[in-house]
């Protein structure tokens, strides 16, 4: 991990999204910011820039700047998530405004200050699976705690790159990680799978 990157991001947006029912489905067109998701429980569909991904306790997440995302929980055991919103060049704003762009529309002035890093490592999506008492969970679950209990505006600072030099630990291979192209493989097996009307008689 380059030790100059990230040095003004922050997360602006964290929480437990728990029980996520299938009538609540929805989707955002463009968001922007660097999404983590996790989830801890159930099971369920991120769509990410039109690729399913499908969820289920120990499968991570990592998204480009702006994109779009769709949530669709299992109609029977709806996925629980963790999820990190970060900006990775983050002007300082007064007051801050804790909360991502959702649209590629402005919804406030301060959409044309918030800018994306590149990080040539992760240009696509970051797919992995790991247990759930990984240390990126577990400083997820950290991270959320903290945030939803109004800390100082130095804590969210801190986070973005402690988050990254994990995801970075899982990029160079310390846990499972598919390419993007396998991993549409796997997504449509699991699909075919778990559907109610194949029949394993033959």
């Amino acid at each position: 991990m380059n030790e100059q990157v990230w040095q003004n991001a922050m997360v602006i947006y964290a929480l437990h999204a728990l029980g996520i029912h299938p009538s609540d489905a929805f989707t955002y067109t463009q968001v922007q910011s660097r999404f983590l998701a996790w989830c801890e429980s159930g099971k369920g569909v991120l769509k990410i820039n039109n690729m399913p991904i499908r969820m289920f306790p120990g499968k991570v997440v990592f998204t480009p700047w702006n994109h779009s995302i769709s949530w669709l929980a299992d109609s029977k055991e709806p996925f629980q998530m963790g999820t990190i919103h970060i900006i990775p060049d983050m002007p300082h704003e007064n007051p801050p405004r804790y909360s991502p762009f959702h649209a590629a529309s402005p919804e406030a002035p301060e959409f044309y200050n918030r800018k994306d890093e590149f990080l040539p490592e992760f240009t696509d999506t970051g797919i992995f699976e790991v247990p759930l008492d990984h240390p990126l969970l577990e400083l997820g679950r950290y991270v959320i705690n903290r945030f939803q209990s109004e800390c100082p505006e130095f804590m969210p600072r801190a986070f973005p790159r402690m988050l990254l030099y994990e995801l970075y630990a899982l990029k160079a291979g310390e846990c499972c990680h598919y390419p993007v192209e396998l991993q549409n493989i796997l997504n449509n097996i699991d699909h075919y799978l778990e559907d109610d009307r194949l029949s394993t008689q033959f």
